[in-house]
């Protein structure tokens, strides 16, 4: 994929039009209809792609038709949001019948993930437009709805009260003076963009939430274009003409129920694609284990050893040698936190913390 000068959308303010869209798999009608009815009582209106409860099989309808819905909201010039109701499966299958020049042409808000990073590999490799990886509708009313809810609106409308530190851990002071507030400045809410020194001595999230689980794996720090999303995605998205360019980049990567040996091996292929060579740091989501838990690897001997998914994102990061935190709510869990693809970003892992800082406003403001 050539690289696109970044292009970023408006925000999102109170009274503009959403078009939700199901791109993937068929939609949960109840979660939905929650997740919209939350929308709309914050005071945004909603429109329905024509085909968004539609359902074939395990996709949410024909090729063309979820396509063409994605392509009538980029069109529709009193919508400017496009959320995706869910993830699922079936977005690669409708990349080469969109109209990209279309939507460089009317540049908007794109929310969503899990499968939904097909389309983000896609829409920010061939258009440089910023995207959001973050909950679809129906998380809005599932899971810690409130929170994912809260958050995603946040980074849309780019909240002045919003400082650019993403989120971090509430480890205890470095011996090492890394709390030195060196750095640790970001944008300080103002539409003006201008910077303020800050010091790190609270390392949580925009409005006081902390994120306890995104910890230190390896030290260092680093700044890049914040790229990423679902591991499988990444992996199966590589040989195509929408495969990730991580050159330079801070990737972070994401996945649910996946035995550790198939994370083993997607992120092999990545490294041996060269993706994890050009990356310049890592993030790995939080871990969840499959069903049942932790795989058993079985060794020669007969003997087995249990492995995680933890273990094998320690492995491999730690061998790149790259500032890499691990645990950040991005991904299948309860809580799922927006993050811009395709601004810049830094990485900042300490002895025992993690924190990811954004380096621009990811919208026109």
């Amino acid at each position: 994929m050539k690289p696109v000068r970044a292009l970023k959308p408006l925000p999102l303010i109170a009274g503009d039009t959403v078009g939700v869209i199901a791109p993937a798999s068929p939609v949960h009608r109840d979660r939905l209809e929650a997740g919209i009815g939350k929308l709309r009582k914050a005071g945004f209106e909603v429109v329905e792609a024509p085909h968004l409860y539609a359902a074939t099989g395990y996709l949410a309808g024909r090729d063309q038709d979820r396509a063409s819905d994605l392509m009538l909201m980029f069109e529709n010039p009193s919508v400017k949001a496009v959320m995706c109701a869910r993830g699922g499966y079936g977005c690669s299958r409708i990349l080469p019948l969109r109209d990209y020049d279309l939507i460089r042409e009317n540049p908007k808000i794109f929310l969503g993930f899990s499968d939904i990073t097909a389309l983000h590999l896609a829409i920010n490799g061939m258009t440089g437009l910023i995207t959001f990886h973050g909950p679809g509708v129906e998380a809005f009313a599932a899971g810690d709805g409130d929170f994912n809810f809260e958050k995603a609106i946040g980074v849309l409308s780019w909240d002045t009260g919003m400082s650019g530190k993403v989120c971090g851990t509430s480890g205890e002071a470095e011996a090492d003076g890394e709390r030195n507030g060196e750095r640790n400045g970001g944008w300080d809410g103002e539409r003006n963009g201008e910077r303020r020194g800050r010091g790190d001595e609270r390392d949580e999230g925009w409005d006081g939430i902390r994120f306890h689980r995104f910890k230190a794996l390896v030290p260092g720090r680093v700044s890049g274009r914040l790229l990423g999303g679902n591991l499988s995605l990444l992996v199966a998205m590589l040989g195509t003409p929408y495969e990730p360019d991580t050159k330079g980049a801070i990737l972070f990567v994401e996945d649910v129920g996946e035995e550790p040996y198939k994370i083993d091996r997607m992120l092999h292929s990545l490294k041996l694609a060269g993706k994890l060579d050009d990356a310049v740091g890592f993030i790995a989501g939080e871990t969840k284990p499959p069903e049942p838990p932790a795989a058993m690897i079985e060794a020669g001997s007969g003997a087995k050893t249990e492995v995680t998914v933890e273990d094998v994102y320690t492995e491999i990061f730690s061998s790149l040698g790259k500032p890499c935190g691990i645990g950040l709510e991005c991904g299948h869990g309860q809580r799922r936190v927006t993050l811009p693809e395709g601004v810049m970003a830094t990485l900042d892992v300490g002895r025992t913390r993690a924190v990811l800082y954004l380096d621009e406003v990811p919208l026109r403001v």
